[in-house]
């Protein structure tokens, strides 16, 4: 009778914690993978239906399903609102690149995002609940931190040069292009400020300085003065420079 009444103690916790945990957990998961498989199935329907709105319909609730399979949730909307700035222009730049393309944008706004994503996700944990980048693909990208950085920044920079050298109706495209790579290492930047840096003042110091270069960025990519122009060049060098300046010490997880 005694060894019957051992497990009594713990059957509270097992009813009323663990067990409701796992279902939950199984439940997350399940609602994961049906949201991921609709999401690719729209997206493959919008690029073989005929017709303009039917596709766009399709595109965007396969952008939905995407979404809504990431992202569990957002941790305190207004607390992480600055965090969530870099995310919310890379996906500015995506749609308006989305736009242009026509329907092959759909493709390419979901894959520069969930790039974007995963290269963020290495610095620290994202600024939302994530249920695919954060705990499936973070894992595997921690040591590729400062390359990823690297990648970004120069990339950013090139791309705005090679916007200066190519006809005007190619200038836009690739002007939004390098403001993505851009605001992707800003992303990483501010994941690693918000994760790593713990003096209250130079972690306010560091997030001013990314919020003014990735506006300033973001400014003169749109304005069509500026596009294509060595004055774009010129902010997304600074930009880039700023941006490695403070992300790359801490890179703590590199060898």
């Amino acid at each position: 009778a005694f060894v019957l009444l051992l497990p009594v103690p713990i059957l509270p916790e097992l009813l009323v914690v663990s067990l409701p945990r796992h279902r939950f957990r199984r439940t997350s998961v399940t609602r994961a993978a049906v949201l991921l498989a609709s999401g690719v199935a729209l997206l493959g329907l919008g690029l073989v239906l005929p017709g303009t709105s039917i596709p766009v319909v399709a595109d965007l609730a396969a952008v939905a399903c995407f979404v809504g399979a990431e992202c569990g949730s957002v941790r305190s909307v207004r607390r992480n609102a600055l965090w969530l700035t870099p995310f919310l222009t890379v996906a500015l730049c995506l749609a308006i690149g989305w736009i242009m393309v026509g329907r092959v944008g759909a493709v390419l706004f979901v894959a520069g995002l969930f790039a974007c994503a995963s290269a963020a996700s290495a610095w620290g944990p994202l600024p939302w609940s994530s249920r695919i980048v954060g705990p499936l693909v973070a894992p595997h990208l921690r040591a590729l931190r400062r390359p990823a950085l690297l990648v970004c920044s120069t990339g950013a920079i090139v791309v705005a040069v090679l916007a200066t050298q190519v006809s005007t109706e190619h200038r836009s495209a690739l002007a939004l292009a390098s403001c993505a790579l851009f605001e992707t290492a800003v992303a990483m930047a501010a994941i690693a400020v918000r994760m790593w840096r713990f003096a209250p003042r130079r972690r306010r110091l560091d997030a001013t300085i990314l919020a003014v270069v990735g506006a300033t960025a973001l400014a003169a990519c749109l304005i069509p003065a500026f596009v294509g122009t060595a004055l774009l060049v010129i902010v997304v060098t600074i930009g880039a420079l700023a941006t490695t300046t403070i992300a790359w010490p801490l890179a703590l997880g590199d060898p």
